[in-house]
């Protein structure tokens, strides 16, 4: 085989799942209340906008469904089935549905429905009783003319307000409150998460914990608060948003708050974290105006929204947090300003920085230790430490005594997890291609029958770089060069499957721009030979794109030490995928060897690439390919430790213990362990 087979963008053998077809057209759906029509039958009106106009309107009568309570989940079902045709039909995919809060009372389970079956948002609008005020949106309420419209009317009101939530990319508005709170899925009214969902992921036990602590903060009034640099762009975001979608249908009131962003200020932070992790150059420096420089930007922040009445950092008896926990480093003057404010109330900082345990030990010119001790000083106004980073990576910058470890959790409801079907995933795989022409880099042939035999797919191995200094990618491009040749010359028959490397930020901002152009400098100088074969792209912001490029990923390798790492190796551990890792990495989930089957590590050191180039070869040669490959496409539940519910119930365990004001010291334990031996009895 030659290695520039696939030089062309053009799909040689088009089917109806090809990715190298045209992504379908984007519309949006509304729905009106339901009613009975003239010969008893209980009907829905619906309407669908694309980003311009009214394109269709039908009714859909429900099958032997009478006024009641309750719509039969049997009508529902045929709803949706009416909804799939349709778009196969038209070529249609609907981003998102708006619903009528009346309906959804009466069609318990239609929105994790239209989520799962259809993979479309569902945007639920609540009825108010009263003329439209001016502060209030009129796009997430709808208000007493709504029982003057007609169905038809309704049906077009619902598409029209869930068309304006979502911007460029048909991603929903990243809305943020004028004093820094994160307006976490349109106030909640996105509702693809019930709680009977993330009940099943979980045992039963640790649900009654669950509820049991929940319940707990919910009745003494337990105010939380997180701060963070950012509320998008980082995969552990998710994490932080599925929590509060999670403690919304509990009942604890958990807020989130970011800053204002100043653009000089962001890449001083950018800076800061870089020298932290050691990935920045020996001549860069954290010095004294650049440690000003952030402290101001965290106390104006403060002063001018978190301070003010019934702000979160104000003392609990003017209406502050009962806890406050910051989750970013360049944050964390607010720990001394929550303190000032309340002395006695607890401040929680969560650490997901790697950095070697004795760094302070290092000489103090150092700029890594110089950037740690930095940090150091500011912990002094913090009680308690927690990390999700293993023992071995976490730096030694507070007491034991005042340490807790925590597991990263990925969510089992959201876009990047959920189980997606073939039609979905063929949308995303276009859009994917699409983003590819755009880019001038080779598209993805999936799927696609290199020879006669049907089973043959274009095949390939996925990386999510985050562009930033020893995020892993160039090491991962030689190793893949050295893979190739290996299957060239030792198994000239093995179809060799592309390389395909993902980033989600843009390739053109003043960050990122020097390790982007580097990666397409080694592989335009250095790997000629395979460049046809290396697809280097911004992915969507949707996380479904990624969802449908992993589930369809042969290999998945990840050699970065960087932010992240953690989820993504649960990503695709959970879908059954091999990963290639450093041992660093692998030590996050040391302690569960169900994970570690499907993990294949390679020394973190000077021979890593040959190490790399070999895994993979042994991951896709004749004799071992069919059976691994047969085994990853099964669906493996994580321990529930890494789930939602899992990382829900640690945060509800810590809040529930600090904010009874008693002495209470994790001591260096898992936080996980700690809330199933002492919840129950809280």
């Amino acid at each position: 085989m030659q290695p520039d087979d696939s030089s062309s963008n053009e799909d040689p053998t088009p089917t109806r799942n090809s990715w190298c077809g045209q992504p379908a057209q984007l519309t949006y759906a509304g729905f009106s209340e339901p009613a009975t029509d003239e010969q008893g039958r209980l009907t829905v009106a619906v309407a669908i906008r694309n980003a311009t106009q009214l394109i269709d309107f039908f009714t859909h009568h429900f099958r032997d469904a009478v006024e009641g309570p309750q719509i039969p989940c049997h009508a529902i079902t045929e709803l949706l089935a009416h909804l799939r045709g349709y778009s196969e039909k038209h070529q249609e995919k609907f981003i998102a549905v708006g619903l009528p809060e009346g309906l959804v009372q009466k069609c318990p389970g239609l929105c994790s429905q239209l989520w799962q079956d259809l993979d479309s948002l569902p945007l639920v609008l609540k009825y108010k009783d009263h003329s439209r005020q001016p502060n209030e949106q009129g796009n997430l309420s709808i208000f007493a003319s709504w029982k003057e419209k007609t169905a038809d009317e309704q049906a077009d009101s619902m598409a029209r307000k869930c068309l304006r939530s979502f911007g460029v990319g048909h991603m929903i508005h990243n809305q943020i409150h004028f004093n820094g709170m994160v307006d976490v899925d349109r106030s909640f009214c996105i509702r693809f998460a019930e709680v009977q969902g993330y009940q099943r992921t979980v045992s039963p036990e640790l649900w009654t914990l669950v509820q049991r602590l929940a319940k707990d903060l919910a009745e003494r009034k337990v105010k939380i608060a997180f701060f963070s640099m950012t509320c998008q762009g980082k995969p552990d975001v998710h994490t932080r948003h599925a929590l509060l979608r999670l403690c919304h249908v509990l009942g604890v009131d958990i807020r989130w708050y970011v800053p204002k962003p100043r653009p000089n200020i962001l890449q001083l932070i950018r800076k800061m974290e870089d020298l932290m992790e050691g990935l920045a150059g020996p001549e860069v420096y954290l010095d004294t105006d650049d440690q000003l420089q952030i402290m101001e930007f965290a106390y104006e922040n403060a002063r001018r929204y978190w301070l003010e009445e019934n702000g979160p950092l104000r003392s609990r008896e003017q209406g502050g947090a009962d806890v406050v926990v910051v989750d970013s480093p360049p944050l964390l003057t607010l720990a001394h300003l929550a303190k000032q404010h309340d002395p006695h109330r607890p401040v929680v900082f969560e650490n997901r920085l790697h950095a070697p345990p004795d760094v302070l030990r290092q000489h103090s010119t150092l700029p890594q230790a110089i950037a740690w001790r930095f940090v150091q000083t500011k912990l002094e106004h913090v009680d308690t430490l927690v990390t999700t980073l293993p023992r071995e990576l976490a730096p030694s910058i507070m007491p034991e005594a005042n340490v807790g470890y925590i597991s990263p959790s990925i969510d089992q409801l959201d876009g990047l997890n959920k189980p997606m079907v073939a039609a979905d995933m063929t949308f995303y795989g276009q859009e994917l291609n699409s983003l590819c022409r755009t880019f001038g880099t080779p598209v993805v042939h999936y799927p696609r029958a290199l020879i006669k035999a049907v089973t043959d797919t274009e095949q390939y191995i996925l990386s999510l770089s985050q562009l930033r200094p020893g995020d892993g990618t160039l090491a991962l491009l030689d190793a893949y060069a050295a893979f190739c040749t290996i299957s060239l010359t030792d198994d000239p028959m093995l179809l060799l499957p592309k390389l395909l490397i993902c980033h989600h930020g843009p390739a053109n901002r003043s960050q990122s721009s020097p390790q982007y152009d580097c990666i397409v400098s080694h592989v335009q100088s250095k790997m000629k030979r395979f460049a046809s074969r290396i697809c280097i792209v911004q992915i969507s912001p949707q996380d479904q794109m990624w969802n449908t490029l992993l589930s369809n990923a042969r290999v998945v390798v990840q050699l970065s030490l960087c932010q992240g790492i953690p989820e993504v190796l649960l990503w695709a551990m959970q879908k059954q995928k091999p990963v290639v890792t450093t041992g660093p990495g692998g030590s996050f989930f040391a302690a569960h060897e169900e994970l570690k089957e499907r993990m294949f590590l390679v020394d973190d050191g000077a021979n890593m690439t040959d190490a790399v180039a070999q895994r993979l070869y042994g991951l896709f040669s004749t004799e071992k390919s069919t059976g691994e490959h047969a085994t990853s496409s099964a669906r493996q539940d994580l321990p529930e430790r890494f789930t939602t519910v899992g990382n829900a119930a640690c945060w509800l365990f810590l809040a529930s213990c600090l904010s009874r004001e008693t002495a209470f010291r994790l001591n260096g334990e898992d936080v996980a362990t700690l809330a199933r031996q002492v919840g129950s009895t809280l």
